[in-house]
């Protein structure tokens, strides 16, 4: 098997449907831990909209995790600027992470 992880620099329909599949995992997974995480409607679109803010911007990132060429899981960041009296100015902090159960 041939493992890697790149960052997701476009949005293809194979690439969505595969982030759209994972997405509802994740939801459905932590719903039951999290009454935050439920969802009443995911649509393809709301994914369309949720990945493309990570492409091409210098402060924000989505990694796709690969498993011989298909996506088995994401990760998405970004860098935030905190206050001016902290020491350390701009910090990453992670929008959305999910493996899929089969390759955790």
């Amino acid at each position: 098997m041939r493992y890697t992880i790149d960052v997701l620099s476009c949005l293809d329909e194979d690439s969505l449907e595969a982030l759209y599949g994972l997405s509802l995992a994740y939801f459905n997974e932590y719903a039951g831990h999290d009454t935050t995480n439920k969802i009443h409607e995911l649509l393809i679109g709301h994914l369309d909209n949720y990945f493309s803010a990570f492409i091409g911007r210098p402060d924000r990132r989505a990694c796709i995790a690969k498993v011989d060429g298909h996506i088995v899981g994401y990760c998405t960041f970004y860098e935030k600027q905190r206050q001016c009296f902290y020491e350390i100015q701009s910090i990453g902090e992670i929008s959305g992470l999910f493996v899929d159960r089969n390759y955790r």
